[in-house]
């Protein structure tokens, strides 16, 4: 148990590790099974991160979407139509 949670503590802190062991005690065993614990949690958060990200980025784009949609119902309701607006305000002057 000592060995595989310095083996942890070293791949956490990217270090490197010196293990000593009389022979027969696993540290073959304790090496691999330490390593692939820590490799499984990291995936994990890793795949937890990623979802974070993708979810802030629907959701900032919902936004935009939704911004632009209104943006286009105000135009299309007469309001800050530029190009119109301007060649009413012309045509009441020339009159």
């Amino acid at each position: 148990k000592i060995t595989m949670s310095k083996v942890i503590a070293a791949l956490q802190k990217k270090q490197n590790a010196l293990i000593e062991s009389p022979t027969g005690t696993g540290k073959s065993l304790s090496l691999l099974c330490s390593a692939l614990a820590w490799q499984e949690h990291r995936k994990q958060e890793v795949h937890a991160a990623n979802i974070e990200i993708s979810t802030e980025n629907q959701a900032i784009e919902l936004a935009w979407v939704l911004a632009m949609e209104r943006r286009k119902q105000y135009v299309e309701a007469g309001g800050g139509g530029r190009g119109d607006e301007g060649k009413a305000s012309l045509g009441a002057r020339g009159a």
